[in-house]
């Protein structure tokens, strides 16, 4: 029996993280879906918007975050959701999402793999896979649960990353503008095209920009549609400006900050203590990002190192910048944790500094998932603040590379 576990644990492993990553979450979702109708609260806002702007009914509601949470994203995205609709029935239309759900994970590590292998086509360990599922497992999971659309964000940000570092810039700089007007705060990306001079992905994203904000025009009418984005952009700047910036699924750089400030200076009034976070939030952000653009650009690197790097620390600024960085989010960090595994793989395992990091990191953002703790231990930790800490401490190790020969 030994002998045998010896000879096929790489086997046993890859079909234990199949059942317990893959099968185990589908059936349980599948469940949900069809009996108990548990969960997928955001895919039910983004379908109901779908629903309304075919019927030209509002579907920006700025003034009400308690009972109806609002649609977030650009109109045209109601639209793309709304292929969804024609299945026509709402339990089988939460289980197909859940189907593509999986997909997009797959196209997200393939787009990992693809850009991290793109100057070089070799294999990645056999490692890989299982340790880079098991990091991000957990916000995949919430993904699935809440019918979150950061999955199919991740994978396509991927893709239009890939595509920029392939030299195809008209179609990455138009896919990554598609995203943009889906989370604004992918815009950080703008920074990678300017500083390597894309001009072609520029225009791109512009004009795509530009395109897809007009194109709901064709079904609304021109004034309809200008009335829409107004509404968008009224509802974006409530969402920065209201409480749920502190809420304990928020673990954004900003409510870092508030829990920080609270906990020392608890009769201290919310609208102070919510100005000043942010003051220190936008200041602390601007140094992360300055340091990283130094470190990168400054130290003798090739050019697949520089953009595989930049490219994971914008996408930790990108999450903990957010004003609201739900867990969902988190998903983003596939390709930061596969470029960390990446380079002490190609530096012949060298060294314990990233293995390490990245399971305090794994330790860190787990610390309020795990079911069996008591509530009173999960709320101190949510108050710590893990979650971004575990971002952060990823961050500092993609600041190690460029001093690392790969």
């Amino acid at each position: 029996m030994i002998g045998f576990f010896r000879k096929k644990y790489k086997e046993i492993i890859y079909c234990l993280t199949f059942i317990s990553i893959v099968l185990a979450p589908l059936i349980v979702q599948a469940w949900n879906a069809f009996f108990t109708f548990k969960g997928y609260t955001d895919l039910k806002h983004i379908l109901r918007a779908s629903t309304r702007i075919f019927n030209h009914e509002l579907i920006y509601n700025p003034g009400d975050f308690s009972n109806d949470t609002p649609y977030l994203y650009a109109p045209y995205f109601a639209y793309l959701m709304g292929i969804l609709k024609i299945i026509g029935h709402e339990r089988i239309e939460m289980f197909v999402w859940n189907i593509c759900s999986y997909l997009l994970l797959w196209l997200a590590l393939k787009m990992t793999e693809k850009l991290l292998t793109a100057d070089a086509p070799s294999k990645l360990p056999w490692f890989f896979y299982p340790l880079l599922l098991l990091f991000c497992f957990r916000f995949f999971l919430v993904n699935l649960r809440l019918g979150q659309v950061d999955v199919l964000l991740c994978a396509f940000l991927l893709a239009s990353l890939y595509l920029l570092y392939k030299k195809k810039d008209i179609y990455g700089g138009a896919l990554l503008s598609a995203l943009v007007l889906v989370k604004l705060p992918l815009a950080i990306f703008i920074i990678l095209l300017v500083l390597e001079k894309k001009w072609k992905a520029i225009l791109s994203f512009i004009f795509a920009g530009l395109f897809l904000l007009l194109l709901p025009a064709l079904h609304l009418g021109w004034d309809e549609n200008l009335f829409f984005l107004e509404a968008w952009k009224t509802t974006l700047t409530t969402k920065a400006t209201n409480e749920i910036t502190y809420a304990y699924r928020n673990h954004s750089i900003y409510a870092f900050y508030m829990r920080l400030i609270g906990f020392f200076s608890p009769s201290l009034e919310f609208s102070k203590i919510h100005h000043v976070s942010y003051l220190w939030g936008i200041f602390t952000s601007s140094i992360l990002l300055i340091l990283s653009l130094i470190i990168y650009y400054f130290k003798s690197i090739s050019y697949h190192i520089r953009f595989c790097g930049l490219s994971s620390c914008l996408i930790i600024l990108m999450i903990v910048s957010s004003p609201t960085a739900w867990k969902a989010t988190f998903i983003h960090q596939i390709l930061p944790a596969g470029f960390l595994l990446y380079v002490w793989w190609k530096n012949n395992k060298g060294g314990y500094l990233i293995p390490v990091g990245l399971f305090l990191s794994f330790a860190l953002s787990s610390l309020i998932s795990i079911g069996t703790l008591p509530m009173e231990f999960k709320i101190f930790m949510w108050q710590l603040s893990t979650i971004f800490l575990s971002s952060a401490l990823i961050l500092v190790l993609l600041w190690v590379i460029p001093f690392k020969k790969v």
